[in-house]
């Protein structure tokens, strides 16, 4: 569960950083190379009903970055993966959100070099993917490594829709518990009672790949 977790997680964070650093491009692709400290979060809640199941996969990311075609420049940000599904009617309608800072100019996030503690917070906008309709989210996390610190490489694809996105990881990383947390807005009211999953990373690359065919 740990390693398809962190690689969900990256992807999500990828291809937020991506998009956002796209939008700004007249090129049909992109790459991008990040390097710094990274959070990770996951909580869930289920409804009393037991059917409706809510899941966040919450990052932080502070460092540089460079985009082809942009330059290199100092990055912080913190993005949100939202899905609300109800698992006892196949039919029904669920929400997939896609929260960003971006601009970071309302986040802030730390990770010391020893991944022993990292914080990440800031203002969001989240973009509902079936309808388009945006709303603002709030997260505020302090995670606390635990156990060893990990050298790890990893290399992961994904497509939606027309967006695919490739990614190499290679870096340091740590199991975090995450000891106090608030994730509001939206309709969504998570705190470090709902954590499921918690990470540290200290990133030496990330390459990203955006393609519109």
């Amino acid at each position: 569960m740990t390693s398809r977790r962190r690689r969900f997680g990256l992807v999500i964070f990828a291809a937020v950083l991506a998009a956002a650093t796209f939008s700004a491009s007249t090129g049909a692709s992109m790459t991008v190379r990040f390097k710094g400290p990274f959070t990770l979060a996951e909580f869930v809640q289920v409804d009393q009903t037991g059917c409706v199941v809510t899941d966040v996969v919450s990052t932080g990311a502070s460092g540089r970055q460079s985009a082809s075609g942009e330059g290199t420049s100092s990055f912080k940000e913190v993005d949100a993966f939202v899905s609300i599904i109800n698992t006892c009617d196949p039919g029904a309608e669920n929400t997939f959100l896609v929260c960003t800072s971006f601009p970071s100019t309302s986040a802030n996030m730390t990770v010391d070099q020893r991944l022993t503690r990292g914080t990440a917070s800031g203002t969001m906008t989240c973009t509902d993917l079936d309808s388009g309709a945006t709303c603002q989210m709030e997260q505020s996390e302090t995670l606390t490594g635990v156990g060893e610190v990990r050298t790890e490489q990893s290399h992961f694809h994904d497509r939606s829709g027309d967006v695919m996105v490739n990614s190499v990881f290679r870096g340091r990383t740590r199991d975090a518990q995450v000891t106090d947390a608030t994730v509001s807005g939206c309709g969504i009211s998570m705190t470090e009672d709902d954590a499921v999953f918690g990470e540290l990373e200290s990133t030496s690359s990330l390459l990203v790949q955006v393609q519109h065919p």
